[in-house]
């Protein structure tokens, strides 16, 4: 299993005119993430010994495209911290949880960052609202995890076909074969979040933040989950499910577990 250490969650106004303004200004968002989260955990990380990965639903096409290049972007990542850089966003609003296998897998760093970065790059008006997940919010969220020591993860990834519904019912299989604990969903309008919820109303549910935030993408369950400690104020251990859905029905659910210091921070750039 991983243990959360911290999570920060920005909310962004990114008005710059090109593409590539917009990039960086995201990039030194989760650098500032990063950086802010490392001091608060006060654990020393050398060369080599901590990976990150940038999650995205909306980034992918600024890169495909040729509006903005990957290769300059985890250079300017690696800043600091020097830290191995991966992308993803075949996955969608799920993608955090097949980046953490990957590096899960092909790694041995001790301490792993996932920023899910959904900031409207190119502008395009598709990604402003959805009949699916209703209006957009537009995050940079940043999650710091490290190894407990187990094999283990606690990580559980697919697909489903059945959209919500099933997806409910994936979730609420899997706590009852791993116990009680808070679960965290995507955010969504009422409509969608009555379909997911429909059979999971006799298990501890994290709010539903979508009037506050709207739908953001993969950052969804991680804002829930910060919103949950703050509210608890010097939170013990605690224990998490971590749900996210994409649009083409992958999922991931991470079961986490948090001890005493954990950061949580907030800030608007």
């Amino acid at each position: 299993m991983l243990e959360l250490r911290g999570v920060h969650v920005a909310s962004t106004t990114i008005l710059d005119e090109s593409p590539v303004s917009r990039l960086t200004r995201a990039v030194e968002v989760i650098i500032r993430q990063r950086d802010a989260l490392h001091e608060q955990t006060s654990e020393p990380i050398e060369r080599g010994s901590a990976v990150h990965a940038l999650c995205s639903t909306t980034l992918g096409e600024a890169f495909s495209w040729g509006r903005a290049s990957w290769q300059d972007t985890a250079t300017h990542l690696q800043q600091g911290l020097e830290v191995e850089v991966v992308f993803m966003d075949a996955y969608e609003c799920a993608s955090w949880g097949f980046a953490l296998r990957f590096l899960a897998t092909f790694t041995q760093a001790p301490r792993i960052f996932i920023s899910i970065v959904d900031v409207n790059v190119l502008g395009l008006t598709r990604w402003d609202h959805n009949d699916s997940w209703g209006r957009s919010g537009f995050t940079v969220t940043t999650v710091v995890f490290d190894r407990c020591g187990e094999d283990n993860l606690g990580l559980w990834l697919g697909s489903t076909g059945a959209g919500l519904s099933e997806f409910g019912m994936i979730i609420r299989r899997k706590v009852k074969e791993i116990g009680s604990l808070s679960i965290a969903l995507p955010y969504g309008p009422d409509r969608a979040w009555r379909v997911l919820t429909s059979g999971l109303q006799n298990y501890s549910l994290l709010k539903n933040g979508y009037d506050k935030w709207g739908h953001c993408f993969g950052g969804d369950p991680w804002i829930a989950i910060a919103e949950d400690l703050s509210a608890l104020h010097n939170p013990g251990e605690q224990r998490y499910l971590s749900c996210s859905l994409a649009l083409r029905g992958y999922y991931s659910l991470l079961e986490v577990k948090t001890s005493k210091g954990i950061a949580v921070i907030f800030q608007s750039y």
